[in-house]
């Protein structure tokens, strides 16, 4: 194993926080922080022996505190942490530990979009419709911060150059 890379994440959107329940807060920790969490330390043996790298995807949700997205920000940014830690402690060991930030069209998102317009809407007026990137593009991303000696950083992925922002 050279590469291994955390995407997946189920997380309940579009819900004020005095609304969730514990139950949202913990699928989205299952499915994000701790599915991460289970990968990386599965993993490690083998990362260790090829100087390998983790990809640990994160998101804007946490780190800006955006309106109906607390399970996804509390996961996400918990991540972060772990992805921070592991870095430092890893790093004699070879292993590089990056998170990528990147907001990717895919069918989940348009699924999204749709049941949330005016969120969508919102979050395409604040951004602009550079930061909404493709699967090809994401790909040709963390293949260049997987090849890289980065280690300990969020790098963001957004418009058509694919351009990194440390």
């Amino acid at each position: 194993i050279d590469v291994v890379v955390n995407c997946m994440q189920v997380a309940k959107s579009g819900v004020p926080v005095n609304e969730l329940g514990l139950s949202d807060l913990d699928l989205a920790r299952d499915t994000g922080l701790k599915a991460a969490f289970c990968w990386m330390k599965a993993c490690y043996p083998h990362l260790r022996d090829s100087r390998g790298c983790i990809l640990n995807f994160v998101s804007r949700a946490g780190r800006e505190g955006r309106c109906g997205q607390a399970p996804l920000a509390v996961s996400k940014e918990a991540l972060r942490a772990l992805s921070m830690v592991a870095a430092s402690e890893w790093r004699t060991e070879g292993i590089r530990v990056n998170c990528i930030d990147a907001l990717v069209r895919t069918a989940q998102f348009e699924k999204w979009a749709q049941e949330f317009p005016e969120s969508y809407e919102a979050l395409m007026a604040e951004l602009g419709p550079a930061a909404l990137v493709s699967l090809e593009e994401l790909g040709d991303f963390c293949v260049r911060i997987a090849a890289s000696n980065a280690s300990g950083q969020t790098f963001s992925c957004g418009g058509s150059d694919g351009a990194a922002y440390p």
